[in-house]
């Protein structure tokens, strides 16, 4: 009958007296709440990346299967026919897949374009991936009645059957046509992306066309078998791809790419994962510091207090009690304030920074909070404790022992001013970098730029290096697909070539007849172009022409160079009508054009030279096209391939693609990076505005008697509050001092390893001066609770 007043009363006396001091008690609970929300978001992340970075089954043993040049040195995808050719080697599973896009039907009046790939339908086996309902399809499978058929996620299930348990035999419209669902992927599966949700048989797909020919739109995945190793498995595909293209040109002949898959998932997040776990790290040390200044604070200030209850007969227990339930009650609050906070926060980080696409499952998870509560509970319990044991005594307080050893508190925070200016300069130095590489001049125009690879078949276009007969077959063929495309309404302004703008190309060696020998780069980048290609992509002809259909087997070899091909190469000296040595041809300079950030927007500039289409031996080109106004890709995809086909009924076109999507890339690490550089510094600044609080509250505290007396003896109000300020000013002092060493040192010791500019005084004197200015905020409560001193009231305490 007594339990309940009784713990109203505890509860009622718990208030009270975290309201005598509210704010230290609301800088505990800040302080309280962001250590939880780390310690959440890092158990989140570790739970939900670190022990199962990959949806898939002995994932060490998987690996990625792509097509190269025989130099190795560019990645690129596979021809149907190259993955069943590497099949003969020494390994279980070679499974083919392709990813595209596919629009689904969720409602009767609503659609969403979902990622989908084509696959073997061995795939999941080779994955080790469960289907947690149905089964998967096989490589022949077509039901009775003609509907094709599909494998989906649960997710994608609830949203398009409104969350009704699975029943095989369900239609699913997928781009218009019916699909029936035989399976359904366990939650956080996804291959060849983290969020692909849709799997179709690879001969029911979008490239099912694209089995016969040597079009190149195909990955691979394979399962090492016990005693095969990443390197072996390498050499046996690299003999195989050799063997099957010892034929042709050294232009064509192909090699094989293998990657750990474990690794392919993981690199696009490495940087922004370590940076984030170092920040998390940074700020769960800097709350500790700060809590327990926080904490030995509030003890002080209630030694008076707590002597008298001790001098009245209260037991050392009844107040470690006391301290426990006021524990208690700032790890209830904390929890409920981290619960939303840490939520918000993780999603925002791992959306910025790409890990929601390397691994969805990375949510916040609640439950962690419990244990941290726990642990924050401890802590507190842990610093009460030392105060109520050790210097208390009703005697120790009449003797005047109030010194709270203020040094140690001193030296962090100068060192947490010290960190907001690293991390201050760290996110404007990221900003920066991040602005300036948005507002790189691409050199071309790159809205409405779209590319898509052909590959022509062998068989039907041989390509012999040596054999310029081929060539004019070849040539001939093309052109005609080109006009074709050309006449096509929308499709004008059309051009090809082995490139598009943002793709790398490839390296050769040259040779400038009469040149100086070591004059420019032992390699220069290839790009081969047909006619109307500057002019369609958008790229400044800046001297002289461009190519132009005239330039042809038979006529004049000629070359256009870049930019910065012109300065290596020929210096000041006019390149127009020079010759340039290239891909075995003595080739006629006839004009200069812009250079192109085709490496990345993070690369700087290389010597490109440009030759013609129609005087190289090829066996592929890219398609590039400008979308005209209010024209859809889609009605473009359907124009070119009918146009292609008009010439060639055995082509297919692969789906048109943005040539920007690779320099946006560039964007990525910097965004990521920016994105944790503010989160941290954020962090970094708030604690620093917490532990400069405490600092200033116990400092004001243990002065006070000191400010008192020289008040006393008729120091006058703004005295002795200016003096307290100059005490203070060395923690602002010696931390923009460690911070800018700090920032000098780090940048001299990352230009050892990267290439990066020198600190500037600016952003370095920027970054002081926010820190300093922004510490400075929190002494104003306690240095106005000084000014307001009574002299009197406090010599006779």
């Amino acid at each position: 009958m007594k339990i309940k007043p009784r713990m109203s009363n505890s509860f009622t006396r718990t208030l009270r007296s975290l309201l005598r001091e509210p704010s230290l008690s609301l800088s505990a609970l800040a302080l309280l709440t962001l250590g939880l929300t780390v310690c959440t978001m890092g158990a989140s992340l570790l739970t939900g990346f670190g022990l199962h970075p990959t949806p898939f089954d002995d994932a060490s043993r998987l690996v990625e299967i792509w097509g190269s040049s025989a130099e190795g040195r560019e990645r690129g995808a596979l021809s149907y026919a190259e993955v069943e050719a590497l099949q003969q080697a020494p390994v279980s599973g070679i499974t083919a897949f392709a990813g595209h896009r596919s629009i689904v039907a969720i409602l009767p009046d609503r659609t969403e374009t979902v990622a989908s790939a084509s696959v073997d339908g061995k795939l999941f086996s080779a994955l080790g991936a469960r289907l947690v309902a149905g089964r998967a399809f096989t490589r022949e499978e077509r039901p009775q009645g003609g509907a094709e058929v599909c494998v989906i996620s649960q997710a994608l299930w609830r949203r398009v059957f409104s969350g009704e348990g699975f029943a095989p035999g369900r239609a699913l419209r997928v781009d218009g046509r019916d699909r029936v669902v035989l399976g359904l992927a366990a939650e956080g599966f996804g291959f060849p992306e983290a969020s692909t949700e849709l799997w179709f048989p690879v001969e029911q797909g979008p490239f099912a066309a694209l089995l016969t020919g040597d079009s190149r739109s195909f990955g691979a995945v394979a399962r090492l078998d016990e005693g095969t190793t990443v390197s072996s498995l390498d050499q046996a595909l690299a003999a195989i791809m050799s063997a099957r293209s010892a034929g042709l040109g050294h232009e064509l002949r192909r090699s094989a790419w293998v990657e750990p898959l474990r690794d392919a998932y993981l690199r696009p997040v490495e940087g922004p994962l370590a940076l984030l776990g170092a920040g998390m790290l940074v700020v769960l040390i800097a709350t500790l510091f700060n809590l327990a200044l926080v904490q030995g604070l509030r003890s002080a200030l209630r030694r008076r207090s707590t002597a008298i209850r001790l001098a009245l007969g209260a037991g050392r227990w009844t107040l470690l009690a006391a301290a426990a339930r006021e524990a208690s009650v700032l790890a209830i609050v904390a929890a409920l304030l981290a619960w939303p906070l840490g939520r918000t926060v993780l999603h925002r980080l791992t959306e910025s920074t790409g890990l929601d696409g390397v691994s969805p499952g990375i949510v916040f998870e609640p439950l962690w909070l419990l244990p941290g509560s726990l642990g924050v509970w401890l802590v507190l319990l842990a610093l009460a404790a030392p105060k109520v044991r050790i210097g208390t005594s009703f005697g120790s307080w009449l003797r005047g022992g109030e010194g709270l050893g203020l040094a140690p508190w001193r030296r962090i925070a100068t060192l947490q001013v010290g960190l907001s200016v690293v991390l201050i300069f760290a996110a404007l130095s990221f900003f920066t970098a991040y602005r300036e590489l948005s507002r790189i001049e691409l050199g071309f125009d790159p809205a409405g730029l779209y590319a898509s690879e052909i590959v022509l078949p062998r068989a039907r276009y041989p390509a012999e290096e040596t054999d310029p007969s081929t060539w004019v077959h070849n040539h001939q063929a093309v052109r005609a697909m080109l006009e074709e495309v050309r006449a096509r309404p929308g499709l004008a302004a059309t051009t090809l070539g082995m490139v598009h703008p943002t793709s790398d190309g490839w390296t050769r060696p040259y040779r400038v007849p009469g040149g100086s020998p070591d004059a420019g780069p032992p390699r220069i980048r290839v790009r081969v172009v047909a006619d109307r290609y500057f002019e369609v992509v958008g790229l400044p002809v800046l001297e002289g022409r461009g190519i132009e259909a005239g330039d042809v087997m038979g006529a004049l070899p000629v070359a256009v160079i870049n930019a910065s091909a012109k300065r290596e190469l020929f210096g000041t000296e006019d390149p127009l009508g020079r010759s340039l040595e290239v891909m075995g041809m003595d080739r006629r300079v006839v004009g200069v054009v812009g250079d192109v950030p085709f490496l990345g927007l993070d690369q700087p500039h290389v010597p490109a030279v440009y030759t013609s289409y129609f005087q190289t031996p090829t066996g592929w080109f890219f398609l590039i096209t400008r979308a005209g106004a209010g024209a859809g890709v889609g009605v473009m995809q359907e124009e070119a391939e009918a146009a292609l086909q008009a010439v060639d009924p055995g082509l297919s076109l692969p789906r048109f693609r943005e040539v920007s999507e690779r320099l946006t890339r560039s964007l990525t690490f910097y965004r990521s990076a920016l994105v944790l550089a503010v989160w941290t510094a954020a962090a970094i600044v708030i604690l620093a505005l917490l532990g400069v609080y405490g600092l200033m509250r116990a400092s004001v505290f243990s002065w006070r008697r000191e400010m008192a007396v020289r008040a006393a003896l008729g120091g006058s109000r703004s005295r002795v509050v200016g003096l307290a300020l100059e005490r203070s000013a060395t923690v602002f002092l010696g931390g923009a001092a460690l911070g800018g060493g700090l920032v000098v040192v780090g940048v001299r010791l990352l230009r050892t390893w990267v290439e990066m500019e020198a600190v500037g005084p600016l952003p370095l004197a920027l970054a002081t001066i926010l820190a300093a200015c922004v510490c400075l905020l929190p002494t104003l409560g306690p240095l106005l609770r000084l000014w307001r001193l009574d002299p009197a009231e406090v010599l006779r305490s």
